[in-house]
């Protein structure tokens, strides 16, 4: 079967009302939990899971697909305004977008992070399809050495992400890789840096270390700026909801 005939026997299956029924809730759910610091996009896949066990496989999948990627768009809401990203992949929006709300434009940062989103996320769809079988070959050639460069790139993203000061980017990726270096060794099964900590033996969790980096201490910087009147959420009224993103803002 081609991948035409694939993709028109998929779409088929798609437009169904099973499918769509299943697809709304899963994108209303997903931003949802996406929504909340300290709900991660997996952890509601895990939790969806054992309630697809007695579905048809085609709604079943397509809720959680639509779970998963509503809930790292819904990430980006809170971290657009509460610099608090939602989920992991949303902290790079949190760069972007949070200063946007302190400018008192809010809903154009997310409004901006909607649109990106979408397109973002169906040229990554059409990629996948049509590049995946390939990727899938070249992965299987992968041995350490080329782990240990795709690591070396994946750090040498951090210089890109610092802005100006590149020392400070250079500083916290040396922080985050001394901290990953905490737990139980997967070689010697020697625990590292756990000060006999019984907990710290499964690392460092990302997600209570997120909330610790990011959402404590923004929420009491917000609190204290709002209370004195030094940002805002919304610039104008809610009626100019309509109009807080345009095409000129998504030009590069």
């Amino acid at each position: 079967m081609s991948l035409t005939q694939m993709l028109l026997s998929a779409a088929a299956q798609l437009f169904t009302w099973d499918c769509l029924s299943v697809l709304i809730i899963g994108v209303v759910a997903g931003m949802i939990v996406g929504a909340l610091p300290g709900l991660s996009a997996s952890m509601a896949v895990a939790l969806l899971v054992p309630l697809t066990f007695k579905m048809d496989p085609a709604p079943g999948l397509v809720m959680l697909t639509a779970v998963y990627t509503s809930a790292i768009y819904g990430g980006s809401v809170t971290a657009c305004l509460i610099h608090t990203p939602g989920t992991p992949a949303s902290a790079a929006t949190a760069m972007d977008g949070f200063p946007l709300t302190k400018k008192g434009k809010g809903l154009k940062a997310v409004g901006i992070s909607t649109i990106s989103s979408m397109i973002g996320g169906t040229l990554s769809a059409v990629a996948l399809l049509v590049i995946a079988p390939q990727l899938a070959k070249v992965s299987l050639w992968f041995s350490s050495l080329e782990y240990f460069l795709l690591a070396c790139f994946g750090l040498t993203i951090i210089g890109s992400m610092s802005g100006e000061n590149m020392v400070k980017g250079l500083i916290s990726g040396a922080l985050g890789l001394l901290f990953g270096t905490v737990g139980m060794d997967l070689l010697s099964g020697y625990p590292r840096f756990t000060f006999g900590i019984i907990p710290l033996e499964s690392g460092i969790q990302l997600v209570p270390a997120m909330i610790g980096l990011f959402a404590i201490s923004q929420v009491m910087i917000s609190v204290e700026e709002l209370r004195g009147g030094q940002t805002k959420i919304l610039e104008g009224s809610v009626k100019d909801l309509a109009l807080c993103c345009t095409a000129g803002d998504l030009s590069l």
